[in-house]
């Protein structure tokens, strides 16, 4: 017996006064078995929410009043099993995408880690360039000191020349 059968019966009551229970009974057959209707026509009555004679019941205006109690609890439930079925729905979501998701981000971390360890330890070709970078250097200020001692040795030649020239031009 749960609180949509006794929101039920209520209203059945409340639209139908002075019914008897086996006319309620045929008018909700459908919907509740004659042994939930016979626990909940003795708990309604015990509790006082309607008038029974023996096998015809009345509302009263504590049964009214209950009623609506009832129909919010009822709605109060229904909103409960709603956010359940989500939040099962939403549990089964992360736990089928949460082991993809992790992978992925495994993956990642792992080609991150490499990445990083890969740029700080020098690799063979930057050393190697790096020697060749110093041949190079090394030849170029080679041929700098060539050059500036061939324009020292041409200085000098020119002045030579030069003191010639001026000695010609006395004689």
């Amino acid at each position: 017996m749960n609180i949509k059968d006794k929101i039920l019966v209520l209203e059945t009551y409340k639209s139908n006064p002075n019914i008897d229970l086996r006319d309620l009974h045929k008018l909700i057959d459908d919907k509740i078995s004659w042994e939930n209707l016979l626990a909940v026509f003795t708990e309604l009555g015990k509790e006082r929410l309607i008038n029974r004679v023996n096998t015809t019941g009345e509302i009263t205006k504590l049964g009214k009043n209950r009623l609506n109690e009832f129909k919010s609890e009822y709605k109060n439930e229904r909103n409960e099993i709603k956010k359940s079925e989500i939040d099962l729905k939403l549990r089964t979501w992360q736990l089928k995408t949460f082991w993809w998701i992790f992978g992925i981000a495994f993956v990642g971390f792992v080609l991150s880690t490499y990445n990083f360890t890969k740029d700080l330890i020098p690799s063979r070709n930057i050393n190697v360039l790096e020697e060749q970078i110093d041949k190079m250097e090394a030849e170029i200020s080679g041929l700098q000191s060539l050059i500036l001692n061939k324009k020292s040795i041409d200085s000098l030649n020119s002045t030579q020349d030069s003191s010639k020239i001026v000695d010609l031009s006395k004689k």
